[in-house]
């Protein structure tokens, strides 16, 4: 079995059939996207792969951001004996470490009881999404924005609760400083 770094934004051709998408990020917009690391950010990005007999067996896609003290997991993929996937991994942390990185990340959709077992993972956080594009959630929006009280707060109750929120913060200013507006050209406006 062969490991190795590859460096070359055709990789990601070769990984393609394994990459995994999701409604957040197409395949096609995931290989651009890792073709485009690779040629901008050669030395933050690091594709692991491991071939036996020309036929790929595993990778690892990692991001080292300069801003951050972790490097993210972006994608990894195996048919490879747990052996082979531990000397890629060791390889990744060798890596990440010569980037001054003090953790690896990873999220995954998927089970993580590989991870957690096999690597020494440790759940630290869950991940949660929040579709702000639903057309109930803008009107909602708009009547805060106009400074009005929604009309109906019916919905998600994660919107039901920002929304109150929202309204007793807003509340609670306008009694802590009821000066707070004034007239200008006979239209209220706030003070800044």
């Amino acid at each position: 079995m062969k490991i190795f770094r590859a460096n070359k934004p055709v990789v990601v051709d070769y990984l393609e059939p394994h990459l995994l998408s999701d409604e957040f990020l197409s395949k096609e917009a995931l290989c651009n996207a890792l073709k485009s690391m690779l040629v901008e950010n050669p030395d933050e990005t690091l594709v692991m792969v491991a071939y036996d007999e020309d036929v790929l067996k595993a990778f690892m896609i990692v991001f080292a951001d300069p801003g951050a003290d972790y490097a993210v997991v972006i994608q990894t993929w195996s048919e490879a004996p747990v052996n082979t996937l531990k000397s890629m991994f060791f390889r990744v942390c060798l890596w990440a470490e010569a980037r001054s990185k003090s953790f690896l990340r990873a999220e995954t959709s998927r089970k993580m009881e590989g991870f957690l077992r096999d690597f020494g993972f440790q759940e630290t956080s869950k991940v949660m999404v929040f579709q702000v594009s639903d057309d109930g959630h803008a009107e909602i929006v708009d009547d805060l924005i106009a400074g009005q009280k929604p009309k109906e707060l019916e919905g998600p109750p994660q919107v039901v609760r920002a929304v109150t929120a929202v309204e007793d913060a807003v509340s609670k200013l306008e009694k802590a400083n009821p000066d707070a507006k004034e007239k200008d050209d006979g239209k209220e406006t706030e003070k800044p």
